[in-house]
Formats: structure tokens, sequence, C-alpha cells
């Protein structure tokens, strides 16, 4: 299949798939979308506002300017700006997952893992509206973490590279990849600050393990490519939410404050579990191989850091209930589950060119392989029940 016609596919295919369940949460006017709209319009109109999630409020404003005025409304124009960043995620993940495969693995079973990750959701048993206490890799009732989710894994592969072991470059190389990585890191901000905020503190954690393993680790893209920039653009967003336009609001820290007025205690931690059926199966059946991956290991860190924020930072004053740092676990364990898949295709991709026979999909007939992708599975017929109870029982 010619990459021309493998990415149409996928492209159709998303379409497809976000365009119902993006109409019900955008174009019927639902809480977030509806708060988002309300935002925005206060800075088309000059007004002050504390909105930090620029890329949504500039998809917005793009198709309330395009969009023919008889048909415009504000839910339409939350529809098409959610859609412009939900839609091209598959084919993220498919070219990433591509890279990979090495031309090893099915063109068909990338585009259905690659839609299928895009979708996957906590293994759950009981499905609610928001689901929360898991943490969730999808939601679909919050447009701005639906745009993050479009930047989170390129992100990801700047911080893999800033760890990895890479051959001679030349100075322009280098400049490119540094100017390319504070162009994504900004841009992921501008979306929602939410995996940056995990991100930094993360690979800090992990460099000082580099070093003490003797490991390479790239200090100008580390620092110049992630670290400064993130911190110049959180440290903005920071002042003009928290200082500027408080309205009482603050960060603090306590023992699971969101958590406990919405989840038994006694509840949450099986959530969590089962919000990592995946990351955790693979985990234990490469073990030793596991821990050597430069890009697995790395986001098991931040994935650590960003649950720590999610369970134990919180907003105090009115948007306490809102569980906005919440968004930052859910965006880590995104990030996760495409480590881990992406491990799992590298170990079936050196299990081929070490000469095991081909199975289904042109996988190899390995039990790890299988394990692995059953659990994974798991976790995409999940997105299917979300989904579907989404689309009956939307948050009002």
């Amino acid at each position: 299949m010619t990459n021309f016609r493998l990415h149409l596919i996928t492209f159709i295919l998303s379409v497809l798939t976000y365009a119902p369940i993006m109409w019900v949460a955008a174009a019927q006017d639902r809480p977030d979308y509806r708060e988002h709209a309300r935002e925005n319009l206060k800075l088309v109109s000059g007004e002050s506002s504390p909105v930090s999630h620029l890329l949504y409020f500039g998809a917005s404003v793009f198709y309330a300017n395009v969009i023919p005025r008889a048909d415009i409304s504000l839910p339409t124009v939350s529809f098409a700006a959610v859609m412009t960043f939900i839609v091209p995620l598959p084919l993220v993940i498919l070219a990433f997952l591509k890279r990979m495969s090495r031309n090893q693995i099915s063109d068909r079973l990338l585009v259905a893992l690659s839609l299928g990750l895009a979708l996957a959701a906590p293994t759950m048993i009981w499905p609610s509206e928001f689901m929360i206490g898991y943490l969730n890799s999808i939601v679909y009732h919050n447009p701005t973490l639906i745009a993050l989710r479009l930047f989170a894994i390129p992100v990801s592969w700047f911080a893999v590279v800033a760890f990895a072991e890479r051959g001679r470059q030349t100075m322009a190389e280098r400049y490119r990849m540094l100017l390319l990585c504070v162009a994504l890191i900004l841009t992921s901000i501008m979306a929602k600050p939410s995996y940056i905020v995990a991100l930094i503190p993360g690979c800090f954690a992990f460099a000082v393990w580099q070093l003490k393993q003797r490991r390479p680790v790239d200090w100008v893209l580390l620092i110049g490519g992630i670290m400064l920039p993130g911190l110049f653009l959180l440290n903005l967003q920071y002042n003009s939410v928290y200082v500027e336009h408080s309205n009482a609001s603050k960060v603090a820290f306590g023992f699971l404050k969101f958590f406990e007025h919405h989840v038994p205690m006694a509840i949450l931690p099986i959530r969590i579990l089962f919000s990592l059926v995946f990351p955790l199966g693979v985990l234990l059946l490469y073990f030793n191989k596991a821990r050597h991956d430069v890009n697995l290991m790395l986001s098991w860190v931040v994935f650590v850091v960003g649950a720590l924020i999610a369970l134990f930072v919180y907003e105090t004053g009115p948007r306490e209930s809102h569980g906005n740092f919440v968004w930052t676990g859910y965006i880590v364990t995104f990030v996760l589950m495409y480590a881990s898949l992406s491990f799992v295709i590298e170990q079936a991709v050196a299990e081929l060119r070490a000469g095991s026979r081909r199975g289904v999909f042109g996988l190899p007939e390995s039990d790890k392989v299988r394990i692995a992708l059953f659990l994974f599975g798991l976790h995409v017929i999940s997105g299917f029940i979300y989904y579907a109870h989404f689309m009956r029982f939307p948050p009002e």
C-alpha cells in the first residue's frame, strides 16, 4: 500500500470515527466547550481573560471568521475547532509506528493500532461520563486536552532524542533540531500546559539517572530546547492565570483533595491499576529489555511525576471542582500507552529479523507479543464502551 493511500484511508476513518462524538460533545454546547467559547468571546471582544489555551482559541477565532455568517454559531465553531486537532491524531501515531515497524508489520495492522491507541481508554468495569479516578488517556468533553494530545507524542520524541545515542551531527542539523524542539514545546504549552509540567521534572530526574549510569545526555537539546522555553512560557501562564486573574484560585498541595469529593478512596487504587493494564503488562513481560529502553523508561518516569501531580496538586477557590491538574495524569498516561505500544512493535520487528515465523498480520509467532496486544485490545474495547456511553449519556 502506498503511503498516500495509507494515510488517506487513516484520515477518512478518523473523520468517520470522530465526527459523531465531537458533534455530541462540541456542537451540542456541552459544559467545557461552552465555557471555552465564553472565554474566547471575551478575548475577541477585547476583554481581559485568563485563557492560557491559545491554540484552541486561535482555531476558534479562525473558524469564526471563515464560516459564513448565516451558518455560524458557537457550537459550530467549537466543533470545527476540535475536529482540527482530533482528526490528525491517528495520522501522527501512524507516522511514528510506521517508522518503528521498518516495513516489517502489516500496514492494515498499523492503521488499526493507530486508531486503537487514539480511542483506547482504561479497562473499566463501570463507565461514566468523566470516569473520575481513572487515569484516562482519552476524553471527549475537554477540547484543550484533545488539542494537546496531537502534540504530546512528538514532544516526547524530542525528549527521548535528548537521551539517545546518536551519530555525529553537523551544526546546521543540531540547530534545526533545537529550533523544532523549541517550537513544538511552545506550541504544546499553548495547547495546554499539562504535559510539560510533568515532562520537565521527569526529564531532570531521568538526566540525573543517566549521569549516574554514565549514559549520554544532550544538554543543549534538553536545557535549551525543552527546559528553558518550557519554564519561560509556563511562568507567563502561571502569572496570567493565578496572579493577574486569580479570582481567589491558587495552586495547593494536598492528599487526594480533588478525588476525595468524587471517588471512594478504596476504589481509587483499583481504577488507577485498570488504567495501566497494558503498560504494566508490557513492563512485566519484557522487564529485562524494557528497563534498558530509553523511550519506555523515560515515559514511565514522566508518568510517575504526572500521576503524583494529578493526585496531590489541586486548585483552591472557585475552580477547585474543575480538577485542572488531573489532566496531567491523563496526558502522561496517553504517552505511556504510546511508548509501550511502540516498544512492543520494536520487539516484534526484532523477533522477525531474528528469524521468527510470521503469523497473522505479519506478526511473529510470539506469546509475549500476542499477550501484549491482547492487553492493548482490552483498552481499545473499553474505548469503544466509553465512546458508546458518551454518545448516549454526554455530560450536561
